[in-house]
Protein backbone atom coordinates (compact mmCIF):
# COMPACT_ATOMS: atom_id res chain seq x y z
CA UNK A 1 0.00 0.00 0.00
CA UNK A 2 1.16 3.27 -0.85
CA UNK A 3 0.06 6.61 1.07
CA UNK A 4 0.61 10.83 -0.39
CA UNK A 5 0.01 12.71 1.91
CA UNK A 6 0.89 16.91 1.77
CA UNK A 7 2.87 18.12 4.84
CA UNK A 8 0.04 20.62 5.22
CA UNK A 9 -2.56 18.06 6.03
CA UNK A 10 -0.88 15.65 8.44
CA UNK A 11 -3.34 15.89 10.58
CA UNK A 12 -5.75 13.82 8.90
CA UNK A 13 -3.56 10.53 8.76
CA UNK A 14 -0.97 9.11 11.18
CA UNK A 15 1.03 6.60 9.90
CA UNK A 16 3.57 4.51 11.72
CA UNK A 17 6.40 2.56 9.96
CA UNK A 18 6.04 4.86 6.72
CA UNK A 19 7.39 8.13 5.95
CA UNK A 20 5.83 11.12 4.38
CA UNK A 21 6.06 12.00 0.55
CA UNK A 22 7.43 15.46 -0.01
CA UNK A 23 4.56 16.19 -2.48
CA UNK A 24 2.37 19.49 -3.50
CA UNK A 25 -0.87 19.03 -4.99
CA UNK A 26 -0.93 22.57 -6.30
CA UNK A 27 2.32 22.27 -8.03
CA UNK A 28 1.41 19.03 -9.76
CA UNK A 29 1.49 18.46 -13.28
CA UNK A 30 -1.61 17.57 -15.40
CA UNK A 31 -0.61 14.01 -15.42
CA UNK A 32 -0.05 13.93 -11.81
CA UNK A 33 -3.16 15.83 -10.45
CA UNK A 34 -4.90 13.25 -12.61
CA UNK A 35 -3.11 10.60 -11.35
CA UNK A 36 -3.87 11.86 -7.62
CA UNK A 37 -7.38 12.50 -8.73
CA UNK A 38 -7.38 8.71 -9.39
CA UNK A 39 -6.08 7.80 -6.39
CA UNK A 40 -8.04 10.30 -4.39
CA UNK A 41 -11.70 8.78 -6.07
CA UNK A 42 -10.45 5.13 -5.43
CA UNK A 43 -9.97 5.63 -1.94
CA UNK A 44 -13.11 7.45 -1.85
CA UNK A 45 -14.96 4.50 -3.17
CA UNK A 46 -13.05 1.90 -1.21
CA UNK A 47 -14.40 4.30 1.86
CA UNK A 48 -18.42 4.15 0.85
CA UNK A 49 -18.26 0.05 -0.11
CA UNK A 50 -17.02 -0.54 3.15
CA UNK A 51 -19.70 1.28 5.09
CA UNK A 52 -22.02 0.11 2.94
CA UNK A 53 -21.13 -3.03 3.55
CA UNK A 54 -21.60 -2.58 7.30
CA UNK A 55 -25.02 -1.55 7.25
CA UNK A 56 -24.27 2.49 6.99
CA UNK A 57 -26.39 4.43 4.79
CA UNK A 58 -24.33 6.52 2.29
CA UNK A 59 -25.17 8.04 -1.18
CA UNK A 60 -22.80 5.93 -2.84
CA UNK A 61 -23.90 3.96 -5.45
CA UNK A 62 -21.09 2.78 -7.84
CA UNK A 63 -17.66 3.79 -9.18
CA UNK A 64 -18.24 4.92 -13.24
CA UNK A 65 -14.24 5.33 -13.89
CA UNK A 66 -11.25 6.29 -12.14
CA UNK A 67 -12.50 9.53 -11.46
CA UNK A 68 -16.18 9.15 -11.33
CA UNK A 69 -18.73 7.92 -9.17
CA UNK A 70 -22.65 7.60 -9.17
CA UNK A 71 -24.51 8.63 -5.93
CA UNK A 72 -28.28 9.41 -4.89
CA UNK A 73 -29.47 12.30 -5.06
CA UNK A 74 -29.77 13.71 -1.67
CA UNK A 75 -29.40 17.26 -0.23
CA UNK A 76 -26.57 18.43 1.62
CA UNK A 77 -26.58 19.55 5.32
CA UNK A 78 -24.63 22.58 5.55
CA UNK A 79 -22.32 21.03 8.20
CA UNK A 80 -18.59 19.46 8.20
CA UNK A 81 -18.49 16.72 11.12
CA UNK A 82 -14.97 15.78 12.08
CA UNK A 83 -14.55 12.69 14.09
CA UNK A 84 -11.49 12.97 16.68
CA UNK A 85 -9.50 9.85 18.17
CA UNK A 86 -6.28 11.65 18.61
CA UNK A 87 -5.17 15.38 19.95
CA UNK A 88 -3.22 16.53 16.95
CA UNK A 89 -2.22 19.26 14.65
CA UNK A 90 -5.67 21.50 14.58
CA UNK A 91 -6.60 20.39 17.54
CA UNK A 92 -3.41 21.31 19.60
CA UNK A 93 -0.12 22.57 18.63
CA UNK A 94 1.95 19.55 17.93
CA UNK A 95 4.94 19.76 19.80
CA UNK A 96 6.02 16.35 20.67
CA UNK A 97 9.29 14.20 19.48
CA UNK A 98 8.83 12.44 16.26
CA UNK A 99 8.18 8.89 18.51
CA UNK A 100 6.32 10.40 21.25
CA UNK A 101 2.48 9.06 20.78
CA UNK A 102 -0.21 11.86 20.43
CA UNK A 103 -3.22 12.22 23.27
CA UNK A 104 -5.90 9.53 22.65
CA UNK A 105 -9.84 10.29 23.43
CA UNK A 106 -11.08 7.28 24.85
CA UNK A 107 -14.57 8.36 23.58
CA UNK A 108 -14.71 10.07 20.22
CA UNK A 109 -14.42 13.40 20.53
CA UNK A 110 -17.28 14.88 17.85
CA UNK A 111 -17.19 18.59 16.07
CA UNK A 112 -19.36 20.15 13.92
CA UNK A 113 -18.66 23.32 11.75
CA UNK A 114 -20.55 25.20 9.43
CA UNK A 115 -19.95 25.48 5.91
CA UNK A 116 -18.50 27.55 4.93
CA UNK A 117 -16.10 25.84 7.35
CA UNK A 118 -15.22 27.60 10.83
CA UNK A 119 -12.30 27.58 11.90
CA UNK A 120 -13.85 27.24 15.51
CA UNK A 121 -16.01 24.07 16.16
CA UNK A 122 -19.53 25.19 16.99
CA UNK A 123 -20.61 25.49 20.60
CA UNK A 124 -24.24 25.54 20.20
CA UNK A 125 -24.92 23.48 16.92
CA UNK A 126 -28.65 23.55 16.68
CA UNK A 127 -28.67 27.33 17.38
CA UNK A 128 -26.75 27.92 13.94
CA UNK A 129 -27.80 25.32 11.81
CA UNK A 130 -31.21 24.63 10.20
CA UNK A 131 -31.68 21.05 10.01
CA UNK A 132 -33.60 19.23 7.92
CA UNK A 133 -37.30 18.35 9.22
CA UNK A 134 -37.16 15.21 11.38
CA UNK A 135 -33.54 15.02 11.28
CA UNK A 136 -31.37 15.56 14.73
CA UNK A 137 -28.28 17.10 15.79
CA UNK A 138 -27.44 13.88 18.04
CA UNK A 139 -28.62 11.63 14.69
CA UNK A 140 -25.54 13.21 13.13
CA UNK A 141 -23.38 12.66 15.49
CA UNK A 142 -24.16 8.68 15.98
CA UNK A 143 -23.78 8.12 12.19
CA UNK A 144 -20.57 9.91 12.13
CA UNK A 145 -19.61 7.66 15.31
CA UNK A 146 -20.42 4.53 13.81
CA UNK A 147 -18.76 5.75 10.33
CA UNK A 148 -15.55 6.42 11.97
CA UNK A 149 -15.31 3.64 13.88
CA UNK A 150 -15.79 1.27 11.12
CA UNK A 151 -12.90 3.10 9.37
CA UNK A 152 -10.67 3.30 12.34
CA UNK A 153 -11.13 -1.11 12.63
CA UNK A 154 -10.43 -1.05 9.04
CA UNK A 155 -7.04 1.31 9.57
CA UNK A 156 -6.24 -0.63 13.06
CA UNK A 157 -5.56 -4.08 10.62
CA UNK A 158 -3.50 -2.25 8.10
CA UNK A 159 -1.19 -1.30 11.13
CA UNK A 160 -2.63 2.40 10.90
CA UNK A 161 -3.60 4.73 13.32
CA UNK A 162 -6.80 6.65 12.26
CA UNK A 163 -6.49 10.54 13.80
CA UNK A 164 -9.75 12.55 12.93
CA UNK A 165 -11.59 12.09 9.98
CA UNK A 166 -14.07 14.57 7.92
CA UNK A 167 -17.20 13.89 6.86
CA UNK A 168 -20.51 15.48 5.53
CA UNK A 169 -24.25 14.43 5.52
CA UNK A 170 -27.13 14.78 3.09
CA UNK A 171 -30.81 13.81 3.10
CA UNK A 172 -32.41 11.51 0.53
CA UNK A 173 -35.35 11.84 -1.49
CA UNK A 174 -36.80 9.26 1.02
CA UNK A 175 -35.90 11.44 3.79
CA UNK A 176 -32.40 8.92 4.37
CA UNK A 177 -30.06 10.63 6.47
CA UNK A 178 -26.78 9.41 5.20
CA UNK A 179 -23.07 9.73 4.76
CA UNK A 180 -22.73 11.97 1.28
CA UNK A 181 -19.68 12.71 0.93
CA UNK A 182 -15.65 11.74 2.72
CA UNK A 183 -13.63 15.05 2.98
CA UNK A 184 -10.20 13.99 3.93
CA UNK A 185 -9.11 11.01 1.53
CA UNK A 186 -7.65 13.57 -0.96
CA UNK A 187 -4.86 13.85 1.78
CA UNK A 188 -4.33 10.16 1.66
CA UNK A 189 -4.49 8.20 -0.81
CA UNK A 190 -4.12 4.57 -1.54
CA UNK A 191 -2.86 3.67 -5.15
CA UNK A 192 -3.47 -0.19 -5.01
CA UNK A 193 -6.78 -1.67 -4.83
CA UNK A 194 -9.06 -1.73 -2.17
CA UNK A 195 -7.06 -3.02 1.58
CA UNK A 196 -10.54 -2.16 3.08
CA UNK A 197 -12.41 -5.52 3.64
CA UNK A 198 -14.74 -7.66 5.89
CA UNK A 199 -13.55 -10.68 6.33
CA UNK A 200 -15.68 -14.29 6.50
CA UNK A 201 -15.67 -15.14 9.71
CA UNK A 202 -17.57 -17.42 12.18
CA UNK A 203 -18.38 -17.81 15.80
CA UNK A 204 -19.07 -21.09 16.60
CA UNK A 205 -21.74 -22.03 19.61
CA UNK A 206 -21.14 -25.52 20.16
CA UNK A 207 -23.22 -27.32 22.50
CA UNK A 208 -23.21 -31.10 23.62
CA UNK A 209 -26.80 -31.33 23.87
CA UNK A 210 -29.92 -30.12 22.62
CA UNK A 211 -31.07 -29.01 26.59
CA UNK A 212 -28.01 -26.41 26.66
CA UNK A 213 -29.37 -23.05 25.76
CA UNK A 214 -27.58 -20.50 23.20
CA UNK A 215 -26.71 -17.07 23.95
CA UNK A 216 -28.02 -14.15 21.63
CA UNK A 217 -25.77 -13.13 19.12
CA UNK A 218 -26.04 -9.95 16.97
CA UNK A 219 -25.97 -9.68 13.54
CA UNK A 220 -23.09 -8.08 11.95
CA UNK A 221 -21.60 -7.94 8.94
CA UNK A 222 -18.90 -10.65 8.07
CA UNK A 223 -20.64 -12.58 10.83
CA UNK A 224 -21.88 -16.17 10.32
CA UNK A 225 -23.02 -18.28 13.22
CA UNK A 226 -22.51 -22.22 13.44
CA UNK A 227 -24.87 -23.93 16.00
CA UNK A 228 -23.29 -27.79 15.61
CA UNK A 229 -24.92 -30.19 18.68
CA UNK A 230 -21.96 -33.08 19.03
CA UNK A 231 -21.39 -34.87 22.32
CA UNK A 232 -17.50 -35.01 22.85
CA UNK A 233 -17.60 -37.43 25.48
CA UNK A 234 -20.21 -39.63 23.43
CA UNK A 235 -18.78 -38.88 19.82
CA UNK A 236 -15.39 -37.90 19.50
CA UNK A 237 -14.71 -39.07 15.36
CA UNK A 238 -17.68 -36.81 14.69
CA UNK A 239 -16.25 -33.72 16.91
CA UNK A 240 -13.11 -33.96 14.82
CA UNK A 241 -14.60 -34.26 11.66
CA UNK A 242 -17.40 -30.98 12.34
CA UNK A 243 -13.87 -28.92 12.90
CA UNK A 244 -12.14 -29.78 9.81
CA UNK A 245 -15.10 -28.96 8.10
CA UNK A 246 -15.51 -25.37 10.00
CA UNK A 247 -11.60 -24.84 9.37
CA UNK A 248 -12.43 -25.43 5.44
CA UNK A 249 -15.45 -23.22 5.71
CA UNK A 250 -13.91 -20.00 7.37
CA UNK A 251 -9.97 -19.99 6.54
CA UNK A 252 -10.65 -16.19 7.80
CA UNK A 253 -10.89 -18.05 11.23
CA UNK A 254 -13.16 -18.42 13.81
CA UNK A 255 -13.89 -18.41 17.75
CA UNK A 256 -15.68 -21.67 19.13
CA UNK A 257 -17.78 -21.23 22.61
CA UNK A 258 -18.11 -24.63 23.94
CA UNK A 259 -21.77 -24.37 25.75
CA UNK A 260 -21.29 -27.50 28.07
CA UNK A 261 -22.66 -28.94 31.57
CA UNK A 262 -21.33 -31.86 34.08
CA UNK A 263 -18.19 -33.59 32.54
CA UNK A 264 -17.01 -31.24 30.02
CA UNK A 265 -15.36 -33.34 27.49
CA UNK A 266 -16.43 -31.31 24.67
CA UNK A 267 -13.78 -28.16 25.50
CA UNK A 268 -10.86 -29.86 25.64
CA UNK A 269 -10.70 -32.09 22.82
CA UNK A 270 -11.69 -28.58 20.49
CA UNK A 271 -9.07 -26.63 22.29
CA UNK A 272 -6.01 -29.95 21.76
CA UNK A 273 -6.99 -29.58 18.10
CA UNK A 274 -8.08 -25.98 16.92
CA UNK A 275 -5.80 -23.14 16.57
CA UNK A 276 -8.94 -20.96 17.04
CA UNK A 277 -9.44 -19.46 20.68
CA UNK A 278 -11.89 -21.44 22.63
CA UNK A 279 -13.57 -20.51 25.20
CA UNK A 280 -15.76 -23.17 27.43
CA UNK A 281 -18.89 -21.72 29.53
CA UNK A 282 -20.30 -24.14 31.90
CA UNK A 283 -23.79 -23.96 31.98
CA UNK A 284 -24.41 -25.78 35.09
CA UNK A 285 -22.38 -24.15 37.65
CA UNK A 286 -25.41 -22.16 39.17
CA UNK A 287 -26.71 -25.61 40.47
CA UNK A 288 -23.41 -28.08 39.81
CA UNK A 289 -20.11 -25.44 40.97
CA UNK A 290 -18.47 -28.92 40.70
CA UNK A 291 -18.64 -29.12 37.08
CA UNK A 292 -16.74 -25.72 36.42
CA UNK A 293 -13.33 -28.16 37.69
CA UNK A 294 -13.59 -30.14 34.67
CA UNK A 295 -13.25 -27.10 32.46
CA UNK A 296 -10.18 -25.22 34.15
CA UNK A 297 -7.48 -28.04 35.62
CA UNK A 298 -5.99 -28.38 31.43
CA UNK A 299 -3.28 -30.59 30.42
CA UNK A 300 -0.49 -29.42 28.42
CA UNK A 301 -1.15 -28.08 24.97
CA UNK A 302 -4.95 -27.81 25.71
CA UNK A 303 -5.51 -23.98 25.86
CA UNK A 304 -8.97 -24.02 26.74
CA UNK A 305 -10.16 -20.77 28.44
CA UNK A 306 -13.65 -20.80 30.60
CA UNK A 307 -16.35 -18.47 31.37
CA UNK A 308 -19.17 -18.74 33.63
CA UNK A 309 -21.62 -16.55 31.83
CA UNK A 310 -22.25 -17.11 27.85
CA UNK A 311 -22.47 -13.43 27.32
CA UNK A 312 -19.72 -12.79 28.30
CA UNK A 313 -18.12 -15.27 26.23
CA UNK A 314 -20.09 -13.91 23.59
CA UNK A 315 -18.26 -10.62 24.07
CA UNK A 316 -14.92 -12.30 24.32
CA UNK A 317 -15.00 -13.65 21.37
CA UNK A 318 -16.36 -10.21 19.24
CA UNK A 319 -13.66 -8.46 21.05
CA UNK A 320 -11.22 -11.43 19.66
CA UNK A 321 -12.85 -11.08 16.04
CA UNK A 322 -12.97 -7.52 15.94
CA UNK A 323 -9.29 -7.47 15.64
CA UNK A 324 -9.93 -8.36 12.20
CA UNK A 325 -13.28 -7.32 11.42
CA UNK A 326 -14.20 -3.36 11.04
CA UNK A 327 -17.86 -3.90 11.48
CA UNK A 328 -17.71 -6.19 15.08
CA UNK A 329 -14.77 -4.10 15.65
CA UNK A 330 -17.17 -0.75 15.68
CA UNK A 331 -20.10 -2.46 17.52
CA UNK A 332 -17.82 -3.12 20.03
CA UNK A 333 -16.22 -0.02 20.58
CA UNK A 334 -19.27 1.86 19.94
CA UNK A 335 -21.10 -0.19 22.70
CA UNK A 336 -17.76 0.73 25.57
CA UNK A 337 -17.89 4.65 24.36
CA UNK A 338 -21.43 4.30 25.28
CA UNK A 339 -20.80 3.44 28.50
CA UNK A 340 -18.87 6.57 29.59
CA UNK A 341 -22.09 8.69 28.38
CA UNK A 342 -24.27 6.14 31.00
CA UNK A 343 -22.07 7.88 33.50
Amino acid sequence: MFFDVTPIFLNRFFLRKMRYKNIFYFFATQKKQRKMSTFTQTTAACIFELLEKTGIPTAFITQLSETEMEKKNCKLIPLEVVARRYAVENFIRQKSEEDELPYRFHSLRIEFFSKPTDTIPLACEESKISLPENIEMNQIKELARKSFLVLEGACNNLGYRLIDFKFEFGITDDGTLVVADVLDNGTWSLQTDAPFNIPEQTLVLWRGSESDKLPDVPILAGLKVEMPVISGHKKTVLVTKELERLHTLYPEGGVIIALVGMSNGLGPILSARTEWPLISVCTTANEFPEDVWSALRMPSNVPNATMLDAKNAVLCALNILGQKNPAIYAHRRLAIERLDEAV
